[in-house]
């Protein structure tokens, strides 16, 4: 997302006369609050571009402009209840990243856990005395690879 400070504007697509209808809209304060709600949303609703069309006296081509200059910024519009296409999922069917063997899959499990120090070891066959299974459970995966 774009962060735009009060005074940036949004360039004209081509040269207008500067009292020009699309001109003022562009500029407008009302446009600027709409592009920033898209931005934060990712779309606008159609009805809030028609009340902008609609105040600013707007024809069917600048209408049309505005919703280009909104697309240009990757805000979508909407029409009211429109719910977004869904996005295709990709897959990249490259090389994998590891080995699917069983004998990887299980060193990799193995490895996620660190080994114990013996404070640890120590803090821990004290809480395995007590009855505490997460304590058991830190002991044994941490320790499964010293025996592979």
């Amino acid at each position: 997302m774009r962060l735009r400070t009060a005074t940036t504007r949004l360039p004209a697509r081509e040269i207008r006369p500067k009292g020009s209808p699309i001109t003022t809209a562009l500029q407008s304060p009302e446009f600027q609050t709409l592009l920033d709600e898209g931005d934060e949303h990712g779309f606008v609703d159609a009805r809030e571009l028609d009340a902008l069309a609609e105040a600013h006296d707007l024809g069917d081509s600048d209408v049309e402009e505005l919703t280009a200059a909104l697309e240009e910024h990757g805000v979508e519009v909407r029409a009211p209840g429109e719910e977004p296409a869904p996005e295709r999922a990709s897959f990249d069917v490259g090389e994998p990243a590891a080995p699917a063997d069983s004998l990887h899959l299980f060193l990799n499990q193995i490895g996620r856990y660190p080994l114990l120090t013996a404070p640890e070891e120590v803090a821990l066959a004290k809480r395995i005395e007590r009855g505490d299974v997460a304590a058991k459970e830190r002991m044994i995966n941490s320790n499964l690879r010293l025996v592979v």
